[in-house]
């Protein structure tokens, strides 16, 4: 949250394990994205699906 006093962290809950299933293979999708851009291989774009 952000206010006149700066910005301060929100406290959340721990995410379960299907929030942790859902983003960790987010996660890996944006690194074969931004690998694929780097490279321009279309291989490596082909495995974000």
């Amino acid at each position: 949250m952000a206010d006149a006093n700066g910005v301060h962290p929100l406290t959340v809950d721990q995410p379960d394990l299907h929030q942790l299933g859902l983003m960790s293979r987010v996660k890996d999708v944006e690194r074969h994205v931004i690998a694929a851009a780097r490279t321009g291989s279309k291989s490596e774009a082909l495995k974000t699906t």
